[in-house]
């Protein structure tokens, strides 16, 4: 049998991305599309046709484009950049459409009027690289255009890029680097993206039924599910119409490379009277395996209530379970190679270590993160967090200190994005340790309304409704959350919240068993050991109570009652008091 001879051409490929696609889209539908438009027709398509790029095909909110020059290719998409920052200059600014653009020469497969390839691939990858208005080619394109464009490129150094063996040399370029034009953040400011975050794709859910009616179900449960996660601002959402464009549900070959995404989401939906089966799956795109699966029998009664519910626990299923691969790939990485994002995931890593020695560590991470890139609003919100933390457990410079640097950094993350939850996140939890419970209920509320997975949001929540007195409140809260998400690694926060309110309704039993439920886990938290010895003390097992005293004192030598007074946490005169009580009936320094 003859082989086919395979068409091959070398050629430089342009890959670009429209930047929070699908967060525009839910703000302003028509308006989005709209102007998408006109930029196509008015700038982008024709600019394209003026340097000689052929538009291979749209993917979506994106674009593949090939060119005969290098040359041509970078000019023509720096143009493209400086014009879209002079045309978005008066929309709002969390309205502002950019453009992401990576740029490679390689040796390319034709394949009727579309490329194939590493060389495709690899534009695709760099692409992904690249900050909002900016522009990021490979280290073969950098120097086919030395000497011939006069704009200023960073060298980012050797990269790893997903299905690729070696590393990409990448150099990166943003518009206003060169003239004094539009600086990257008027580009599209408080974004919250950073140089790098991972990528996740939602495939359409199959429909495994036999009544072909059902497709509807799939298709909504799965577009919830993209719309959800489209708010967090941890990981970018590859748009509904990348996805939706194709049929992907089964991989065909070259379907996840088209996808670009680091992350995958697949699912399926079976109905059988009046059941319905949902299977989930999120894998692992870089390295081809499943990273978490689950499944949901449920009865179908009312299907929207339904489809909320199956969206919620899935959602907030994935952002730890993502969270846990990044920052197992980090641990793989060396450290010369690290970027931002990667400080960043290494600092939620080290908070999770509940000691003097981790928040240090992760501050100096969160550190790092923002001096790499200075809108990187979610890092200010993670540094919030570590300095509460440090006020709280008494680290650091002290209570006053560490609060006004917690201050500080919840001002600057929502100054440069003022939609991000992690930020309002923050800001809840500063009003708790200042005690202002109200307002932290406000501010957790907001975080958990642009994200709600937000587990740490929920654990504030409840936190500030318990030290309220408002305990059934905070109770349900809590179970609500642990219903929606079991397994997050926040939820100890809600426990937490947990053995407040069972506390402060004078509940001890049941706040001893939560007290000890948490000190399982985290034996190092000095807050859970002191509700325990005042339950125990006051539930009259005075036993116990001195040796969880130990325990406390061992943590937190200098502990007192009087602390408590000092920072009495609870709302109510009468539940401050019981808790003193039962501190000093336990042994524990009355000063």
């Amino acid at each position: 049998m003859a082989q086919t001879r395979v068409t091959r051409k070398l050629t430089a490929i342009v890959a670009t991305d429209m930047v929070g696609y699908s967060r525009l889209m839910e703000k302003d539908e028509e308006g989005t599309i709209a102007r998408q438009k006109a930029h196509r027709a008015e700038l982008i398509d024709p600019k394209f046709a003026e340097h000689g790029g052929r538009i291979v095909k749209s993917t979506g909110d994106g674009l593949l484009v090939e060119f005969a020059s290098a040359v041509d290719a970078v000019r023509c998409a720096a143009e493209i950049q400086h014009a879209m920052a002079d045309r978005e200059a008066d929309v709002p600014a969390d309205l502002r459409i950019a453009y992401r653009v990576g740029i490679n020469i390689g040796d390319i497969v034709i394949d009727g009027d579309d490329i194939l390839g590493e060389g495709v691939n690899i534009a695709a990858r760099l692409e992904a690289t690249a900050t909002p208005g900016g522009v990021c080619v490979s280290g073969t394109v950098h120097e086919h255009i030395a000497g011939k464009l006069d704009l200023a490129f960073d060298d980012m150094g050797e990269q790893k890029v997903k299905n690729i063996e070696r590393r990409v040399r990448v150099w990166s370029w943003a518009a206003g680097h060169d003239d004094g034009g539009p600086t990257q953040s008027e580009l599209a400011p408080s974004s919250g993206q950073t140089r790098y975050q991972p990528k996740l794709a939602v495939l359409p859910f199959e429909n495994q039924s036999n009544d072909r009616s059902q497709d509807y179900l799939a298709s909504g449960i799965s577009e919830d599910l993209l719309t959800t996660l489209s708010r967090s601002r941890l990981f970018r959402v590859v748009a509904s119409g990348s996805t939706h464009s194709d049929n992907f549900t089964e991989f065909p070959p070259g379907a996840r490379d088209r996808l670009n995404a680091d992350y995958i989401v697949r699912g399926s939906v079976r109905r059988s009277g009046d059941q319905l089966r949902v299977t989930v799956q999120l894998i692992d795109d870089i390295e081809n395996v499943q990273i978490w699966a689950d499944r949901y029998d449920r009865d179908l009664r009312d299907v929207f209530d339904l489809q909320d519910e199956i969206t919620a626990k899935v959602s907030a299923a994935i952002r730890p379970e993502l969270t846990r691969a990044e920052i197992e790939r980090t641990k793989r990485s060396g450290t010369e190679s690290l970027g931002a994002w990667d400080h960043f995931v290494r600092a939620q890593a080290l908070m999770h270590g509940m000691t003097r020695a981790s928040f240090a560590s992760a501050i100096g991470e969160l550190v790092a993160a923002i001096r790499m890139d200075p809108e990187f609003s979610s890092a200010y919100a993670m540094l919030a967090r570590c300095h509460i933390g440090a006020a709280y457990n008494r680290w650091g410079e002290g209570r006053t200190a560490e609060l006004a640097k917690a201050n500080t950094a919840v001002e600057q993350a929502l100054q440069h994005d003022v939609s991000d939850p992690l930020g309002f996140d923050a800001k809840a939890s500063l009003h708790l340790i200042s005690e202002e419970y109200d307002e932290a209920v406000q501010s957790a509320r907001r975080a958990l309304e642009l994200d709600p997975s937000l587990a740490t949001s929920y654990g504030t929540l409840a936190n500030a409704l318990a030290f309220l007195g408002r305990s059934s409140e905070a109770l349900e809260v809590s179970r609500s959350a642990d219903h929606i998400s079991p397994r997050d690694p926040d939820r100890f926060q809600r426990l937490m919240a947990t053995i407040n309110a069972h506390f402060a309704a004078a509940d001890y039993s049941a706040a001893i068993e939560a007290a000890q439920m948490y000190l399982s886990a985290r034996p190092n938290w000095y807050g859970a050991y002191a509700v325990l010895v005042a339950s125990l003390a006051l539930a009259g097992d005075s036993e116990g109570a001195a040796a969880a005293k130990r325990k406390l004192l061992e943590l937190m030598p200098r502990f007192s009652a009087a602390d408590v007074r000092r920072n009495p946490m609870f709302k109510q005169k009468q539940v401050v008091d019981r808790f003193v009580d039962g501190l000093i009936a336990a042994g524990v320094p009355k000063a």
